[in-house]
């Protein structure tokens, strides 16, 4: 299935992440194609080429990025890596879901 059949039913509100060959599923890397909304992809085509639109999909995860609301502001340590634990209380949190694709 391509990338286009297979976002066609997924919701503009949705987040998503496109990542190329063996990017991680929970970093970022040059291997990111797109992190974003999908409503903003499908208004403006053309950030991704045509190519990654009829890009196989070799595996999907719903990956949640969860972090101190204010991290940057309050100067505290990047988001956690799988496996590291927080150091802060759950209502400081915010999560937020990727769709992420990999092609």
């Amino acid at each position: 299935m391509t990338l286009e059949q297979f976002i066609e039913p997924i919701h503009n509100i949705t987040r998503i992440r496109i990542v190329k060959g063996k990017g991680s599923r929970y970093e970022t890397s040059e291997a990111d194609v797109y992190i974003g909304w999908l409503g903003i992809l499908r208004e403006d085509k053309s950030q991704i080429s045509k190519e990654i639109w009829q890009a196989e999909i070799k595996d999907f995860a719903v990956v949640p990025d969860i972090r101190h609301k204010d991290w940057q502001k309050l100067g505290l340590m990047k988001p956690l890596e799988p496996g590291e634990h927080p150091q802060y209380k759950f209502s400081d949190l915010t999560m937020t879901l990727y769709y992420t694709f990999c092609i």
